[in-house]
């Protein structure tokens, strides 16, 4: 395939339902053209609001509290600004960093080898979205079909959905995909 066939992929064939094929072809031309599955992983998490919005909750919480209380960074409430409590000059930061990346991977390594599977468990969080998101999939697809071609001002007609014991996650996700 040449570039100008990938090109008009991009540009004339690329039918999106979501963001992975534009990102995955990103990251693939920004890393010489190959990239591991935890690294394309890695970027599509960082489009997946609901992932997003759960760590700004927890950088927000424990990890604020407990970094604050040992003096390493203050964090402005208000503008959200993270500021490391440390002198950054020296030749040292880069032995920090090391030092960081070693236990990151010490945690991951015990993390695998407690888990029960080697594969790692999906979150409770991700199961009710996922499950949610099969829920809602169900009605709309039958509300199509019910619609087919024919156009909107011809009837009055009005789905109404009920949903009972409904999770604030299912809720959004029904807001957000009505049309």
């Amino acid at each position: 395939m040449t570039r100008a066939d990938l090109r008009h992929f991009l540009l004339e064939k690329m039918s999106m339902t979501e963001i992975y094929q534009p990102v995955i072809i990103r990251e693939l031309l920004k890393n010489g053209g190959s990239c591991s599955k935890d690294h394309l992983a890695s970027k599509l998490a960082e489009y997946d609001l609901a992932v997003l919005q759960y760590y700004r909750q927890i950088l927000m919480r424990w990890s604020k509290k407990t970094l604050e209380q040992h003096g390493i960074v203050s964090c402005d409430r208000k503008t959200k600004l993270y500021v490391l409590q440390c002198d950054l000059s020296g030749d040292d930061v880069e032995s920090t960093v090391l030092l960081c990346e070693k236990k990151i991977a010490e945690w991951i390594s015990n993390k695998r080898d407690n888990e029960k599977s080697p594969v790692a468990n999906e979150s409770i969080r991700y199961r009710i979205l996922r499950e949610a998101e099969a829920t809602i999939d169900h009605p709309l697809a039958e509300v199509a079909a019910f619609k087919s071609d024919a156009p909107q001002s011809d009837d009055m007609t009005c789905v109404v959905l009920r949903v009972e014991g409904c999770c604030a996650s299912l809720s959004r996700l029904l807001k957000a995909s009505a049309p």
